[in-house]
């Protein structure tokens, strides 16, 4: 004779996922199919059983025992993508700036599951301006909040599920794409001087022997860069000895060599700067203010010949000096004759 479970109901002692739980039975069980009844002519007489049915017999339930259950955790499914944000030549691999947001599927019933990437990091491919670049995601996502969780009276029974917790689900970890990155270069203060020499009358207004010079700020790291000034041109205001003047520089400076740079291993890691190029710098222009210049004069070298004139006795050692054309006569004194 069979036992008919039908009328059982099997039920956790607690929803979730966590925690010791039992399964336990509820309900009644009641007689199921009879088979192999009755024997011989199945008249009732000795040895002759009838064909039973249900009826002839009662049931005493069983007691079933509660056993111990097990519920899994739901495994939530995930997307992430990551928004790029260009970030000014750091040295460093890190995508400062840059986010990863995304959210999660198959919940229970109405939960709404965050996605928690702050244990996700974002990285350069390469930490320089200059070269195509990629942002991708490294670590792991975790389950955040749920919210609108559970319905009706919040008990596990039909249609009343409980409110959920993080240790009810598990994560597939979302695959995150790469993005293409970019990193803007840096931009270097300087400032920069004229030292003024004075120069001899030339006719030309170029500062000949002038130097202007300086150095560069706001670098990454131990980095120092030099102020390479060799496309400035010194001149002066005027040409001229006489009158003040000013030297003032013209032109573009640009970045020269860059020494002491990057540190640890090099590689853009966190304390690990990779050694700059000049590319990863954009240079502000110094303000190089004018300086008083001077111009001395030019000293003329000169020569001179006496061309001798034969003349008639007239008893003194002087005579006329010859005048040129233009030329103003005078006479401070004796002339003697050679």
């Amino acid at each position: 004779m069979a036992l008919n479970t039908t009328g059982l109901s099997l039920n956790y002692s607690d929803a979730h996922v966590v925690g010791a739980k039992t399964i336990g039975a509820t309900g009644t069980s009641t007689i199921g199919a009879i088979t192999n009844s009755g024997s011989g002519s199945f008249n009732g007489t000795a040895g002759n059983l009838v064909v039973s049915v249900a009826s002839d017999y009662t049931l005493a339930q069983p007691t079933i025992a509660d056993v111990t259950g097990s519920i899994t955790a739901k495994t939530l499914t995930s997307t992430a993508t990551i928004a790029p944000v260009a970030k000014t030549f750091d040295g460093l691999l890190v995508a400062t700036g840059s986010t990863v947001a995304g959210s999660t599927g198959n919940t229970v019933g109405t939960d709404t599951v965050a996605l928690n990437t702050t244990g996700l990091s974002l990285n350069y491919s390469d930490a320089h301006v200059v070269g195509a670049k990629t942002i991708g995601a490294t670590g792991t996502s975790t389950i955040g909040a749920i919210t609108n969780s559970g319905s009706g009276s919040f008990n596990g029974t039909a249609g009343n599920l409980v409110v959920s917790v993080a240790s009810d689900y598990t994560l597939a970890q979302p695959t995150i794409a790469d993005v293409t990155g970019s990193i803007t270069a840096k931009t270097l203060t300087s400032t920069a001087t004229i030292a003024p020499v004075a120069k001899t009358f030339d006719g030309l207004l170029v500062a000949t022997g002038s130097t202007v010079a300086g150095s560069t700020g706001n670098t990454v790291g131990t980095d120092t860069v030099a102020l390479n000034t060799t496309g400035l041109s010194l001149n002066y205001s005027d040409a001229h000895v006489v009158g003040a003047k000013t030297i003032g520089a013209t032109g573009t400076s640009t970045i020269g060599a860059i020494t002491n740079s990057g540190s640890g291993s090099f590689n853009g890691t966190a304390g690990n700067l990779v050694v700059s190029v000049a590319s990863d710098y954009t240079l502000a222009q110094p303000t190089i203010a004018d300086v008083t210049g001077s111009i001395t004069a030019k000293t003329l070298t000169s020569t001179a010949t006496i061309a001798p004139v034969a003349k008639t006795f007239d008893g003194l050692l002087w005579r006329p000096v010859r005048r040129w054309p233009g030329a103003r006569a005078t006479r401070s004194g004796p002339t003697r004759w050679r």
